[in-house]
């Protein structure tokens, strides 16, 4: 059996000093990563390279239980698995390419308690034997990871989150910048957020992203 030793410290500092090797946080992390403490929801949004993932896995490694981590991609859950596992971290998935042993041993590792990050796609939460699952777990907090916009209909699952397309129209934001404040409010509002912050700027501003028109003769 591979037990991993106990965390000397549960402070976020040290957390981050010992699994990531960084001395200090990024912008906002601190605040995101104190919601998760204190119980609290939160909306994080960040650029493409602030952290985000950050904002769940120091805290699930910081509380008791299992943080369950909400992700659309296959890909990402491997490469976020894959890296906490090895500098440390007890991290699993549960997805479509697991084997059927494969998926029993995650599920009996996390019966044992011995999960500290379990990765699933948004379809498992709608089947009765994943959530019997955890009713079984300790579950420190929920993650929802990569949602990208949830007021449009085709985006992150939309099966699976059933958002109700807002009924007024917003303009568009200007070009280059990606505007978080509208889709903050919403998601606080119509997922029932509860003590809920957002944690992030009102713009987010992407140089790297263009958009240009060509006729086609």
């Amino acid at each position: 059996m591979n037990v991993r030793p106990r965390l000397a410290s549960k402070d976020p500092l040290a957390i981050l000093q010992r699994f990531w090797g960084y001395s200090e946080f990024r912008p906002l992390q601190r605040e995101a990563i104190q919601c998760a403490l204190d119980g609290r929801d939160s909306l994080t949004v960040l650029p493409t390279g602030g952290g985000k993932s950050l904002c769940y896995q120091v805290p699930a490694l910081a509380m008791d239980g299992m943080a369950v981590v909400v992700s659309p991609l296959i890909s990402l859950m491997k490469d976020q698995v894959d890296f906490l596992e090895g500098v440390g971290v007890d991290a699993v998935c549960l997805n479509s390419t697991l084997k059927g042993f494969e998926r029993r041993e995650v599920e009996e590792r996390i019966r044992a308690g011995r999960v500290k990050l379990l990765y699933v796609a948004p379809e498992r939460l709608a089947t009765p034997s994943f959530m019997g699952l955890l009713r079984e777990a300790n579950v420190s907090f929920f993650a929802i990871d990569e949602a990208h916009d949830p007021t449009t209909p085709n985006c992150y699952r939309s099966r699976t989150t059933s958002p109700a397309r807002p009924s007024m129209p917003t303009p568009p934001p200007p070009p280059g910048r990606c505007e978080t404040t509208f889709v903050n409010n919403w998601v606080c509002t119509n997922r029932k957020f509860t003590s809920a912050i957002s944690t992030g700027p009102t713009f987010i501003t992407l140089p790297s992203l263009w958009f240009a028109l060509c006729r086609r003769c």
